[in-house]
Formats: structure tokens, C-alpha cells, sequence
């Protein structure tokens, strides 16, 4: 790797900019994103679905990033991405996007949750992508959880630790840069904080019982890097962990010893920008204690940030040595993590789409009950199911796609649509329409938060016609159904997940 610039040689425009994270609008270089690096020198990039289409552009993307801010810097960036499998997944369609953390963990296989992080990690530096934003540590202890879920690899905090293991030691092997996240843990929270402020009521030694367990793993494991949630704990001082002295320098460094790199959730999320501003948010959070802070989108509001730290360095109320010992973590992580493109084939491509496929069919086949069990579908069968529908800020919008539609097309029959939360008068017309068919293939997404979908497969399975549920996201409403119902995990709303009902389903 090139020669980078040193701490010493550093103007605090540069070392500020180093503390940055933020993305651009599009596929390819714009010019008020140049303006920006070659003004505030920002140091690294964070692509989302938007910036990624195909493999050759993506790679063409993220060697121009990288040309650019080691010409304006003089130092390499930190190019990362959500891809976590399943529904938080940034990489375009045609390249292998692994299954969720808990699709993968069901199969009970370490080597599974090894391999995927392995292939994930080798395809992302294939294309320039250096720091994956995982893997994701929370212990997915509260099923109403609407942000963790399907992206937890478990609800205990023992199988957490155990395949959470796997996957950093996967991503070590593949030579790109982890992080461990959403610290101090973030399963236990029923609030969203893309959009709004999530308050959990637990002191720290429960903490140290369940949430830190996973968390200590991953130091004992070098992970590069530790994520802070917004989530606050009344426990603490009351304020978002990213903003908390308590949370990032009493816990994480000093209790538990953390010595690596912090880095925050994005400070435009409503958690933080509704009741403090992302500025604002921004410059407490490094007071705080954080090294990296994440501003996703907003080119106003970065310049808002840099501003207020550069003046609050000057004035004396951020001390320099908080800088330099945050900029000193991040030049630690690009001299091992920032290198160019690692070299990737049509053939490892190949092998990797046929690694995420083989897995994704393994957990959906392993999670269906009754096992070995298909569905007579008869002349008039009846398919309902929500329409795909972003019901998280974490994940991507997606275009329209209705497996109910999907499966008519498919088998004949008649197909509705299964509102997230129907009313009693949809109930009773989806029962009355329902019961005039031979068999019932009903999609599920999130039923046990939208508890009035579940009320209604519940009244579907009592009307005692043939019946399958496929959970196009989290399976836990599959555990509240009868026996006989064919119940089908799929841990996603996709196309590939849609092919697996099929193979369920016979006329």
C-alpha cells in the first residue's frame, strides 16, 4: 500500500476530515461530493444501494474514491457498506448477497456462518469495498424489536458469542475490516431510531449479563472496530449511547478496555437529529469519546459538523488529544484494512452466488415444518400476502413485489393483499373470501409487532382448509400457529424466497 501521511504532518482540516464518514448521491463521483473532499478533506465513504449497480461500475466507484482521497488527504479511505445478508443488503442483484444472520444461524453449522462472512468479506474487497459494517452482536431478546430481528444470529447471548465468533474470524481471513455493533446492545428496544429516541430501562449490570457478553468476544477477538447505538439506557446518564460519556468512554474504554476504533451510527437518524440536531450531535458524540462519526447524506450537515469541532478545538472545549488519539486509531485501521482492490474472478464470483443460494435453500428447508410436507393446492386456491414495503430506514427501498401475486401467476387461483395491520372489516372480507377456496398459501411480514395480521392467520388456520404461511421477514408468528399449518421461514422478502414457496406447493 502507498506511503501515508503521518499524524505529525496532519492540519486539523485533515485530522477532522479522518473523523468523517458520509456517502454521495448517485453511482459515480458528483461534483459537490469532489468539493467537498478537496475542501474539508474527508477521509472515508460509506455506498448504499443507490451508489451500487453493477459490479463494473461499482468497482470503478470505489477505485475513483479512493484515487481522490488519497490525492486531497494523502491518505487512503475507509470504504464501507451495510452488507449484512438478507434484508440489510447493499450489493446489486447480480452479484451473491449471503442470507441474514439468522436464516444462517439456524442451520446450527459454525462453518456456514464462517464461510458466509469469508465470501462476503472477499467479494466486498473485490470491488474496493474495504470496512463491512458487521457483524451485527445484539442478542435478539425482545420480538418486538422492529430494527434487529432476522439480523441477529440468536437469542441467547451464548450463540451470539459462539457464531459471532466465526463470522469476525471470516471476515479477518478475507482481509477486509469489521466492526462489531450496535454496542452497548440494542436487542431489547421495541423503537425504531431511525425514528425516534429509544429509552431502555436496564442498569449495567444487567448489561454485563446479556447485551456486553457478545461484545466482550469480539475484543477478545481484535475486532477493528466497535459501532455505538442510539439506543439510551436509563441505567447510564439517559442520553443516546452515541452522545454518552458514560456509555463510550466509562463502559466501553475504561470498564471493558476497549482499545480499538469507535464509530457511530449514522447522526441523521431521528434518534439524533430530532432532539439534538446532526451537528450538534456530532460534536458531542466525539467529546464523548468517539473516534468516527457517521453523517450519511447531507453535505450541509457535514460542513455543520466540521465546523462546530474545528471551533470547539480552537476554543479549548474538545482537547487536541482527543483528536489525535481518535485520528491515530483510524490511520491504525487504513494501514492495515485500506489497500487497493483485492483480486477477484468471474470463477470466485461463480462460487460465491452458488455459496449464498446453497445456504438460503438449507435454511429455508431446515426450518419448514412439517418437515417433508407439500400443500394441495386444488382448483381455487387462495394466496395473500403484504406487499414488499421498507419497514425499517435500515434497509433499501424496494420495488413492488407481492408473493401472493408472485404464487397466483404461478399455480392459478386468486390472489389479495394482507394489509400489515387490517381493520375488522378486512378481516371478516379476507375470511369470507378466503373460505371459499380449496387451500390457503398466506405471507406473513412481522406478525407478531403487527399483531392484528397474526389474529388473522390464526382465524384463517381455524377454517380448517389446507394451509401454508411463508414469514417474508421475521419467523416468530410461525411458532403461534397450529401444527397443521405449513409453516415456511424465509427470513426475507425476495424473489429467491418466493422460488422456495414454490417447491412447497404442488396443484
Amino acid at each position: 500500500m502507498e506511503a501515508m501521511k503521518s499524524l505529525a504532518d496532519m492540519t486539523l482540516t485533515e485530522k477532522l476530515g479522518q473523523m468523517i464518514v458520509t456517502g454521495l448521491p448517485g453511482p459515480e463521483l458528483d461534483e459537490e461530493f469532489v468539493r467537498l473532499v478537496r475542501e474539508e478533506k474527508i477521509g472515508n465513504v460509506i455506498l448504499f444501494q443507490y451508489n451500487q449497480r453493477d459490479r463494473a461500475q461499482l468497482s470503478k466507484l470505489c477505485a475513483d474514491l479512493r484515487q481522490l482521497i488519497l490525492e486531497e488527504t494523502g491518505i487512503p479511505p475507509l470504504i464501507s457498506s451495510d452488507e449484512e445478508g438478507g434484508i440489510v443488503s447493499r450489493l446489486p442483484e447480480s452479484m451473491a448477497k449471503m442470507p441474514s444472520a439468522m436464516a444462517v444461524a439456524s442451520l446450527g453449522d459454525p462453518q456456514a456462518v464462517y464461510d458466509a462472512a469469508l465470501w462476503t468479506g472477499r467479494q466486498l474487497r473485490g470491488v474496493g469495498i474495504n470496512f463491512v459494517l458487521a457483524p451485527v452482536l445484539d442478542v435478539n431478546n425482545n420480538l418486538d424489536n422492529p430494527v434487529i430481528g432476522v439480523r441477529s444470529l440468536g437469542r441467547d447471548a451464548d450463540t451470539v458469542c459462539a457464531l459471532g465468533r466465526e463470522a469476525l474470524r471470516g471476515y479477518r481471513d478475507a482481509g477486509v475490516m469489521s466492526v462489531g455493533k450496535h454496542f452497548p446492545g440494542h436487542g431489547d428496544t421495541a423503537t425504531d431510531p431511525h425514528l425516534d429516541f429509544a429509552l431502555v430501562t436496564k442498569g449495567r449490570e444487567e448489561l454485563r449479563a446479556l447485551e456486553l457478553l457478545p461484545f466482550r468476544m469480539a475484543m477478545e477477538e481484535d475486532v477493528p472496530a466497535i459501532m455505538v447505538a442510539h439506543v439510551a439506557f436509563s441505567g447510564e446518564d439517559g442520553l443516546p449511547s452515541t452522545l454518552s460519556p458514560q456509555v463510550i468512554t466509562g463502559l466501553l474504554r475504561e470498564e471493558l478496555g476497549y482499545r480499538g476504533l469507535v464509530v457511530s451510527d449514522c447522526m441523521e437518524m431521528d434518534a439524533i437529529r430530532a432532539h439534538f440536531g446532526v451537528a450538534q450531535g456530532a460534536l458531542r458524540s466525539v467529546k464523548a469519546g468517539m473516534d468516527q462519526v457517521g453523517i450519511s447524506r447531507s453535505v450541509p450537515e457535514v460542513r455543520a459538523a466540521l465546523k462546530l469541532l474545528r471551533e470547539a478545538v480552537e476554543d479549548g472545549s474538545l482537547p487536541m488529544e482527543r483528536i489525535d488519539g481518535a485520528v491515530e486509531r483510524i490511520l491504525a485501521c487504513k494501514a492495515r484494512y485500506a489497500g487497493s482492490a483485492a483480486p477477484w474472478s468471474d470463477g470466485d464470483q461463480a462460487r460465491c452466488a452458488a455459496l449464498a443460494d446453497g445456504l438460503f435453500t438449507r435454511a429455508v428447508e431446515q426450518g419448514v415444518q412439517p418437515q417433508g410436507v407439500t400443500l394441495e393446492l386444488g382448483p381455487r386456491p387462495r394466496f395473500l400476502s403484504p406487499v414488499r414495503q421498507q419497514l425499517s430506514l435500515v434497509t433499501d427501498k424496494e420495488s413492488r413485489l407481492s408473493m401472493a401475486e408472485e404464487l397466483a401467476a404461478r399455480f392459478g387461483g386468486e390472489a389479495r393483499e394482507l394489509p400489515l395491520r387490517p381493520d375488522e372489516a378486512q378481516r371478516k372480507e379476507l375470511l369470507r373470501w378466503a373460505a371459499q377456496g380449496t387451500a390457503i398459501v398466506a405471507g406473513s411480514l412481522n406478525a407478531t409487532i403487527y399483531r392484528e395480521q397474526l389474529e388473522l392467520l390464526q382465524a384463517l388456520a381455524e377454517l380448517g382448509l389446507p394451509m401454508a404461511c411463508a414469514t417474508l421477514r421475521n419467523p416468530f408468528e410461525l411458532e403461534r400457529l397450529p401444527e397443521a399449518v405449513l409453516r415456511i421461514p424465509l427470513y426475507e422478502y425476495s424473489r429467491r424466497a418466493i422460488r422456495q414457496v414454490e417447491r412447497f406447493l404442488r396443484q
